[in-house]
């Protein structure tokens, strides 16, 4: 069998270059994106609806991270204050169990700890965040 045609070079792109290459990119890539956006929105006829949108979309989306993080510092806050609601039953075969939800109260409940699981229902109930907002 004769050789085979090996003739062709390959291209010199080696990964350094290309990792290189990519740098360099991502580096100046956020000032070309933020001079041409300050370019199109200068309240010129010819903006570019996108990029309207596009600031408009990281605006709100600026305000929805600082809701998200304040709302994280009040939850924080009450659960400091006023802590999580919880229950201990004690269960048939004699292992105690502590429950975080009525859902998880429920699904704990049998005939033979009625008395048991009652006192932990009111114990639960009395938490003041067990049953969510009654004001609302």
């Amino acid at each position: 069998m004769d050789d085979s045609d090996n003739s062709m070079s390959l291209s010199f792109v080696t990964r350094r270059r290309l990792l290189a290459g990519t740098a360099t990119a991502a580096v100046a890539w956020p000032f070309q994106v933020k001079s041409r956006a300050a370019e199109l929105t200068d309240g010129s006829s010819a903006a570019d609806p996108a990029l309207r949108l596009c600031g408009n979309w990281q605006k709100i989306h600026n305000e929805t991270l600082a809701l998200c993080r304040e709302q994280q510092r009040l939850e924080t806050h009450l659960a400091r204050t006023v802590g999580f609601p919880c229950a201990k039953v004690r269960l048939a075969d004699g292992t105690e169990l502590t429950l975080h939800s009525m859902e998880g109260m429920n699904d704990a409940y049998s005939p033979e700890i009625e008395v048991e699981w009652g006192r932990a229902v009111a114990d639960f109930a009395a938490h003041p965040g067990a049953l969510g907002c009654r004001r609302c």
